[in-house]
């Protein structure tokens, strides 16, 4: 009996190593033909089309294989920009994903840019600092340090660590962030010189960003740097490409420009 039992464990133990093993490789398969759609959909076309197929083959992957860090991550970020399963892109991100980001948090607690999605969500200075912690040669979550430090009115700290690093390796987005807080500074013509240098970064950026995010970013920021300098006419042009991919920002100053000009003329 003992010798049958003992028998009966060993072949349970031995099925047991052999569905894990099927798992990791059938894992493994999945891991590469994710990374591989994900490089395909970059530049594609239409981007907020492949966000939402990309969306849905990470949720996918991960139903097989919950512990994927890259589907982790990809689901939580596309989440965090507003697209859903199936549907075009909102205002603001999808209900839920605060809860995709935490979970994703759980399973991989020293992955970077998942908790970067994390600390801009919760928007939370401590929740930056962790971020920043886990790699600070990442951008974003520099970038997402500097915002909670402006936040706080510590801008001059936000600035200095935007300064960190090559100017030739600075992404649009860190560039766009430091214009922003120069901005609120009063620094408009440090502001405007940074703007620039966003509308002409070659560096790729580090995390999913749609194309048209950094350009209405720039755009807008180039616009409020020129009309903080008095230059209304030249800030117009910026406004009118912001707004023209969703700049709601651009769009009311427009409104304001145009109610300006309207009560001169009376």
């Amino acid at each position: 009996m003992v010798c049958r039992a003992s028998a009966t464990l060993f072949l349970a133990m031995a099925l047991a190593l052999a569905s894990a093993a099927v798992r990791a490789a059938g894992c493994d398969q999945i891991a590469r033909s994710f990374a591989a759609r994900l490089n395909i959909s970059a530049g594609a076309m239409d981007e907020g089309g492949a966000l939402v197929l990309l969306s849905e083959a990470a949720k996918e992957g991960l139903r097989a294989c919950p512990d994927l860090e890259p589907q982790s991550y990809i689901a939580a970020r596309i989440a965090e920009l507003g697209y859903a399963a199936g549907a075009r892109r909102t205002a603001a991100q999808t209900v839920g994903a605060l809860a995709l980001a935490q979970d994703a948090a759980r399973r991989h607690p020293d992955s970077v840019r998942i908790a970067t999605v994390l600390a801009r969500l919760e928007g939370s200075l401590d929740a930056a600092r962790r971020a920043m912690a886990l790699d600070a040669r990442y951008a974003p979550a520099r970038v997402q340090l500097a915002w909670a430090l402006a936040a706080t009115g510590a801008r001059a700290e936000a600035l200095v660590l935007l300064s960190q690093g090559r100017d030739t390796e600075r992404p649009a987005s860190e560039w766009n962030a430091r214009a922003r807080i120069r901005l609120a500074a009063g620094e408009a013509k440090a502001a405007k010189v940074d703007a620039k240098a966003a509308r002409a970064a070659k560096t790729r950026e580090p995390e999913l960003t749609p194309g048209t995010d950094i350009f209405r970013d720039t755009q807008e920021t180039l616009g409020l740097s020129l009309m903080a300098l008095g230059r209304p006419d030249d800030a117009k042009e910026h406004f009118e490409l912001a707004a023209a991919v969703g700049s709601s920002k651009a769009k009311a100053a427009l409104e304001e420009m145009n109610a300006r000009r309207d009560n001169k003329a009376k």
